[in-house]
Protein backbone atom coordinates (compact mmCIF):
# COMPACT_ATOMS: atom_id res chain seq x y z
CA UNK A 1 0.00 0.00 0.00
CA UNK A 2 1.12 3.55 -0.68
CA UNK A 3 0.12 5.81 2.21
CA UNK A 4 -0.02 9.41 1.05
CA UNK A 5 -1.48 12.66 2.31
CA UNK A 6 -3.41 15.15 0.20
CA UNK A 7 -1.32 18.09 1.46
CA UNK A 8 2.27 18.51 2.69
CA UNK A 9 0.92 19.82 6.01
CA UNK A 10 -1.01 16.62 6.60
CA UNK A 11 2.02 14.51 5.65
CA UNK A 12 4.11 16.35 8.25
CA UNK A 13 1.36 16.05 10.87
CA UNK A 14 1.13 12.29 10.22
CA UNK A 15 4.90 11.88 10.62
CA UNK A 16 5.02 13.95 13.80
CA UNK A 17 2.05 12.09 15.30
CA UNK A 18 3.81 8.77 14.71
CA UNK A 19 7.01 10.04 16.33
CA UNK A 20 5.15 11.48 19.31
CA UNK A 21 3.15 8.29 19.84
CA UNK A 22 6.37 6.32 20.23
CA UNK A 23 8.19 9.11 22.11
CA UNK A 24 10.74 9.65 19.35
CA UNK A 25 12.40 13.04 19.74
CA UNK A 26 12.17 15.31 16.71
CA UNK A 27 15.95 15.58 16.47
CA UNK A 28 16.16 11.78 16.26
CA UNK A 29 13.36 11.49 13.72
CA UNK A 30 14.66 14.14 11.34
CA UNK A 31 15.65 14.78 8.68
CA UNK A 32 12.83 13.28 6.65
CA UNK A 33 12.42 13.21 2.91
CA UNK A 34 8.94 13.97 1.65
CA UNK A 35 8.07 13.01 -1.89
CA UNK A 36 5.31 14.55 -3.97
CA UNK A 37 3.35 12.09 -6.07
CA UNK A 38 0.68 12.30 -8.70
CA UNK A 39 -1.91 9.55 -8.82
CA UNK A 40 -4.43 8.95 -11.59
CA UNK A 41 -6.90 6.41 -10.26
CA UNK A 42 -10.20 5.15 -11.64
CA UNK A 43 -11.76 3.34 -8.68
CA UNK A 44 -11.55 4.99 -5.28
CA UNK A 45 -13.95 5.43 -2.38
CA UNK A 46 -13.96 8.77 -0.60
CA UNK A 47 -14.58 8.48 3.13
CA UNK A 48 -14.86 12.26 3.42
CA UNK A 49 -18.44 11.69 2.30
CA UNK A 50 -20.92 10.98 5.06
CA UNK A 51 -22.98 8.86 2.67
CA UNK A 52 -20.02 6.51 2.19
CA UNK A 53 -19.43 6.14 5.93
CA UNK A 54 -23.14 5.66 6.50
CA UNK A 55 -23.26 2.92 3.87
CA UNK A 56 -20.74 0.81 5.79
CA UNK A 57 -22.08 1.98 9.16
CA UNK A 58 -18.93 3.55 10.56
CA UNK A 59 -18.73 7.08 11.89
CA UNK A 60 -15.95 9.53 11.21
CA UNK A 61 -15.39 9.69 14.96
CA UNK A 62 -14.80 5.92 15.06
CA UNK A 63 -12.28 6.17 12.22
CA UNK A 64 -10.45 9.07 13.86
CA UNK A 65 -10.33 7.85 17.46
CA UNK A 66 -9.27 4.22 17.07
CA UNK A 67 -5.84 3.54 18.55
CA UNK A 68 -4.79 1.24 15.74
CA UNK A 69 -1.29 0.72 17.12
CA UNK A 70 -2.71 -0.53 20.42
CA UNK A 71 -5.16 -2.84 18.63
CA UNK A 72 -2.41 -4.33 16.46
CA UNK A 73 -0.17 -4.87 19.50
CA UNK A 74 -3.06 -6.69 21.19
CA UNK A 75 -3.61 -8.92 18.16
CA UNK A 76 -6.84 -7.22 17.07
CA UNK A 77 -7.57 -5.85 13.61
CA UNK A 78 -8.46 -2.16 13.95
CA UNK A 79 -11.53 -0.89 12.11
CA UNK A 80 -9.29 1.29 9.94
CA UNK A 81 -7.26 -1.73 8.81
CA UNK A 82 -10.44 -3.72 8.22
CA UNK A 83 -11.75 -0.95 5.95
CA UNK A 84 -8.47 -0.79 4.03
CA UNK A 85 -8.23 -4.56 3.66
CA UNK A 86 -11.83 -4.81 2.47
CA UNK A 87 -11.27 -2.01 -0.05
CA UNK A 88 -8.18 -3.74 -1.40
CA UNK A 89 -9.86 -7.16 -1.45
CA UNK A 90 -12.76 -5.91 -3.59
CA UNK A 91 -10.31 -4.42 -6.08
CA UNK A 92 -10.45 -0.71 -5.32
CA UNK A 93 -7.37 1.22 -6.39
CA UNK A 94 -7.55 3.48 -3.37
CA UNK A 95 -9.49 5.18 -0.62
CA UNK A 96 -9.47 8.70 0.79
CA UNK A 97 -9.72 8.79 4.58
CA UNK A 98 -9.68 11.52 7.22
CA UNK A 99 -6.41 12.14 9.06
CA UNK A 100 -6.38 11.65 12.81
CA UNK A 101 -3.20 13.74 12.95
CA UNK A 102 -4.57 16.77 11.07
CA UNK A 103 -8.18 17.74 11.80
CA UNK A 104 -8.53 19.33 8.36
CA UNK A 105 -6.45 16.78 6.49
CA UNK A 106 -7.02 13.64 4.50
CA UNK A 107 -4.91 10.73 3.34
CA UNK A 108 -4.95 8.73 0.14
CA UNK A 109 -4.26 5.02 0.47
CA UNK A 110 -3.35 3.40 -2.84
CA UNK A 111 -3.35 -0.35 -3.51
CA UNK A 112 -0.79 -0.72 -6.33
CA UNK A 113 -1.67 -4.34 -7.06
CA UNK A 114 -5.19 -3.17 -7.97
CA UNK A 115 -4.17 -0.50 -10.48
CA UNK A 116 -6.23 -0.75 -13.64
CA UNK A 117 -5.20 -0.03 -17.19
CA UNK A 118 -4.75 3.71 -17.53
CA UNK A 119 -4.21 4.29 -13.80
CA UNK A 120 -0.78 5.33 -12.58
CA UNK A 121 1.27 6.62 -9.68
CA UNK A 122 4.37 8.74 -10.24
CA UNK A 123 6.90 10.63 -8.18
CA UNK A 124 7.07 14.30 -9.11
CA UNK A 125 10.57 15.68 -9.61
CA UNK A 126 12.41 12.39 -8.88
CA UNK A 127 15.72 13.97 -9.92
CA UNK A 128 15.40 16.36 -6.99
CA UNK A 129 15.60 13.55 -4.43
CA UNK A 130 18.76 13.23 -2.35
CA UNK A 131 21.26 10.72 -3.70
Amino acid sequence: MVYASLTPETAMAETLAHNRYYGIAVEEAMPRTFVAIEAKLRTIVDFRLGSVRQRIQVSQDRILTVDWRKDVAAGREPITHLIGRAASDIGLEGIIVPSAADPNGHNLLIFPRNLQTGSEIGVLNPNGLPK
